[in-house]
């Protein structure tokens, strides 16, 4: 066969003007020597032909005598049975013409249709259910998050140290009060084309815009600007805060919209099929990491009788629990419940927990134990109903606490509201005293915090108000202060007035069979596929 590289030659001499053998060879990520020996070989093999420049101001020539794309295709249609994957992945990153590249992606497309995946490259995962909407904006569950993960990237994300990174992004720079984002060029969205600035644009644009449930925290953008198809300017009324994390979030991920019902990213995996009772992905040929082991991945409804869920469990009892999230009882700061008073509901609170919740889950509860419920004195007795939401999943355990309250003569109101009602009324909206509340945010701090105050359920309370505001906007902070401590400070602060109350971890289960190794779990209960391991001898075992 041909050798491939030749047609990274062919582009870099189509798209440089002056171009010379170092220049080509640093592109090429090759010696001079090694390319010289190249252009000699294709030479001799009729496929170019090659005039080394002799002295000063002798451009060197090369002139192609084939049409070496269009041989190349043929070769691979030829031996295409042979190729693996890896071998498929290396040919369609290379910058072919678009009319070749669209011969090429129909014999790599009928050659994956045919491709059979064993038992041992494919994961299948439990869900309650399968999301109607796939857009990065608009996610409600650890599923939507991970799928997100898989499909699309984002300009930076956070490192496992909480160091924010580029990752769609080659270069950046703050000017007054304007980003300048220069993308990395050889991007590729999962059907072969370019990821280009335009895209950047269109994404970033949808988050400000009124159908996006995030378009408040994009409020501070002016205008994007486009240089060039990799070059971008995000201009603002005033430099924000934290707004490269914001561009690391899932909700900020770009992609292309292709129809009405179709988005595509440049995540190691795209959608391959989708109904009620399953979502198949598969791994992107044109993703520009390394493959994962994991070729597919198949969530199946577990409530489907299709499914047969039950019977799954028998045979992969291999099982790996993964933290989606935290509950905590949250109270609302703009009441006038006192110190002591909050300090006893959540003691109520905790010891109805102990009896109410089943065994299995109470080794979940974090170490928050309060002591022996203490009679509250004249003076702190509560003396009007106290109110808190309930949905039909919360409202036995909080009958329960009811009856244990109205033994201090206390009263508990309910306020019913069910799940979507109570996400889409702002909590302010709510005559609450308490909620016991469920949220899904980043585990480092100041992250964690950030997202409480700006993203979460929990800012409709707390980011107004002046400690949360501050952080939020750097003020009123000594010049030493690491942001993962005033956030952590804050939090410690809330706790230690029994404003916040922190209840257990969330987690889920996935079932494995045992040869599945090095399941990692990245913030927001996303597993990090990629880096999943098959053990093939004990798959041949």
């Amino acid at each position: 066969m041909i050798d491939q590289r030749i047609i990274e030659l062919e582009h870099y001499i189509n798209h440089i003007d002056d171009f010379t053998l170092d220049i080509i060879a640093e592109k090429m990520l090759i010696s001079t020597k090694q390319l010289s020996r190249l252009l000699k070989a294709w030479d001799e093999e009729g496929l170019i032909e090659y005039k080394p420049g002799r002295g000063r101001g002798n451009k060197i020539k090369i002139e192609f005598k084939r049409d070496v794309q269009a041989d190349i295709i043929e070769d691979i249609k030829r031996n295409i049975d042979t190729m693996n994957v890896k071998d498929l992945q290396k040919v369609l990153q290379q910058p072919w013409r678009h009319n070749a590249f669209v011969k090429l992606q129909e014999i790599v497309d009928d050659k994956i249709n045919e491709e059979v995946i064993v038992d041992g490259n494919e994961l299948i995962e439990w869900v309650h259910q399968i999301p109607e909407n796939l857009h990065p904006a608009h996610i409600n569950d650890y599923l939507g998050a991970q799928l997100s993960h898989q499909f699309y990237e984002t300009l930076y994300r956070v490192s496992t140290t909480g160091k924010i990174i580029r990752n769609l992004v080659s270069v950046d720079e703050w000017k007054d009060d304007a980003l300048h984002i220069h993308l990395k060029r050889q991007v590729k969205l999962s059907d072969g084309s370019l990821l280009i600035a335009a895209d950047v644009k269109d994404s970033l644009g949808y988050c400000g815009s009124e159908e996006c449930p995030f378009a408040a925290l994009f409020s501070e953008i002016e205008h994007i600007e486009i240089i060039n198809d990799f070059y971008i300017v995000i201009n603002f009324s005033e430099r924000p805060k934290y707004f490269k994390y914001l561009l690391s979030q899932k909700y900020s991920a770009i992609y292309r919209r292709i129809d009405e019902h179709t988005l595509i990213g440049s995540g190691p995996y795209q959608l391959d099929e989708l109904s009620e009772d399953s979502l198949t992905i598969r791994y992107n040929l044109f993703y520009r990491g390394h493959l994962p082991d994991i070729e597919r991945i198949k969530y199946l409804n577990k409530r489907s009788e299709k499914n047969h869920f039950d019977s799954y469990k028998k045979d992969n009892n291999e099982v790996v629990f993964i933290n989606i999230g935290e509950e905590f009882l949250l109270f609302n700061p703009h009441k006038d419940l006192s110190i002591k008073q909050r300090e006893y509901i959540s003691q109520i609170f905790m010891e109805t927990i102990e009896e109410f919740v089943e065994a299995e889950r109470k080794k979940d509860v974090l170490n928050t134990t309060v002591s022996t419920i203490e009679k509250l004195d004249a003076k702190q007795q509560i003396l009007r109903p106290l109110k808190v939401v309930v949905n039909s999943q919360t409202k036995v355990f909080f009958e329960a606490m009811q009856q244990r309250l109205l033994k201090d003569d206390i009263q508990l109101l309910f306020i019913e509201m069910d799940y979507l009602e109570y996400i889409n009324t702002n909590l302010m909206a709510i005559d609450a005293d308490f909620v016991w509340m469920y949220e899904n945010y980043h585990s480092l701090q100041p992250y964690k915090t950030i997202d409480l105050l700006r993203q979460c359920k929990f800012q409709e309370w707390y980011g107004q108000l002046t400690e949360g505001y501050k952080i939020m906007n750097d003020f009123d902070h000594k010049e030493n202060d690491a942001p993962s401590n005033v956030g952590y400070q804050y939090l410690k602060r809330l706790n230690q007035k029994r404003l916040y109350l922190p209840i257990r971890k969330v987690r889920r289960k996935i079932y494995v069979d045992a040869y599945t190794k090095n399941i990692d779990a990245l913030p927001y209960g996303i597993v990090n596929y990629i880096d999943v391991i098959l053990d093939k001898k004990a798959i041949r075992n």
